[in-house]
């Protein structure tokens, strides 16, 4: 088996690679993106649309999003610890990411496996390191659920728009779905039976508490307000945008929150498809015909950020062991 492991790695790669390939040529090719401007490239429309928000707010975009998902990467981490594990953080980061191409492909048992698969060469142990990324994605996602709604009420006590009622029954309902398996007693039934035969008897396991999933929440909200923060920069720029201020920044949060966790639900590669199309929705009595290119540019740009964090984590993991292997040589 370990003479054919190169070749499964290379052929996971390929696939990944081929899955974020057909993400860009979705984008580029959307009918929703051309509908309005009929004739025109849809590469010439999300570039003149980046050269009218400028570079600085489409590169805060970029990284802020990248720090963003970096929050839930941390509680996946600390997830890890508390089970009884060490991984190392950096070796554990370039499995985060890297995972995060895995999305593109059909089902979540790609990211799954290759997050796992970083883990294991970061120090973790492979039942450990995805039971406890199976509870971090579903933490990611209560927290964002519950997040949109409380802001959904917020809005519609204080500052009520056409679709605020429609906004808050879409948070209502899709906490309701995204709480139900994250809950520790039913969670530790049945994933950690399904994990039972592959965890050492010996090894001292510590499972999820009310605790964890408090604590769990409050780190990834930081990852939506930041998501939420990626979109506001875009939107922002737009000339006489009205999701402009601090009140702009928390409806995009908001959006951002229920979107991607219906896309989440929906189960879709990536939730492509939904998230575009409930984040248009949200939008669209904000922006009109432009929320098409927002959403379409927004999806462009967090797939690229995905690509940039692995690059940036292979230069410089490549760097350190270069570093090391020099140092030790010498």
């Amino acid at each position: 088996m370990k003479n054919w492991l190169w070749l499964i790695r290379l052929l996971v790669f390929l696939l990944v690679v081929v899955a974020v390939g057909w993400q860009f040529h979705r984008i580029l090719n959307s009918d929703a993106l051309t509908q309005d401007h009929p004739g025109e490239s849809p590469l010439n429309l999300l570039w003149d649309f980046v050269i009218g928000v400028g570079w600085a707010r489409t590169s805060f975009a970029i990284g802020i999003y990248v720090f963003g998902i970096g929050c839930s990467y941390s509680y996946w981490h600390i997830c890890v610890r508390n089970m009884g594990n060490q991984m190392s953080l950096r070796h554990g980061a370039m499995a985060f990411y890297y995972s995060q191409w895995g999305k593109y492909a059909p089902g979540k048992g790609l990211a799954l496996l290759m997050r796992v698969g970083g883990a294991v060469k970061a120090g973790a142990s492979i039942p450990i390191a995805a039971v406890a990324a199976i509870f971090e994605v579903l933490v990611t996602m209560v927290s964002g659920a519950l997040l949109g709604l409380l802001l959904g009420i917020a809005f519609l006590w204080w500052a009520p728009i056409g679709n605020s009622a429609t906004v808050l029954f879409h948070a209502a309902i899709i906490l309701g779905i995204a709480s139900i398996p994250v809950l520790p007693p039913l969670f530790n039934r049945l994933v950690f039976r399904l994990a039972k035969r592959f965890i050492n008897p010996k090894q001292q396991v510590v499972k999820p508490s009310w605790f964890d999933l408090g604590k769990g929440i409050l780190m990834t909200s930081g990852t939506w307000l930041l998501l939420g923060g990626s979109l506001w920069f875009l939107v922002s720029g737009i000339e006489d945008s009205p999701l402009g201020g601090l009140s702009g920044w928390l409806r995009c949060v908001m959006f951002v929150c229920l979107a991607s966790v219906g896309g989440f639900i929906a189960s879709t590669p990536g939730g492509l498809g939904v998230r575009e199309f409930l984040l248009q929705q949200y939008l669209e009595p904000f922006l009109g015909p432009k929320a098409v290119v927002v959403v379409l540019l927004l999806r462009f740009l967090w797939t690229a950020a995905e690509v940039l964090a692995v690059g940036v984590l292979w230069i410089v993991s490549h760097q350190i062991s270069k570093t090391k292997v020099t140092t030790a040589t010498g």
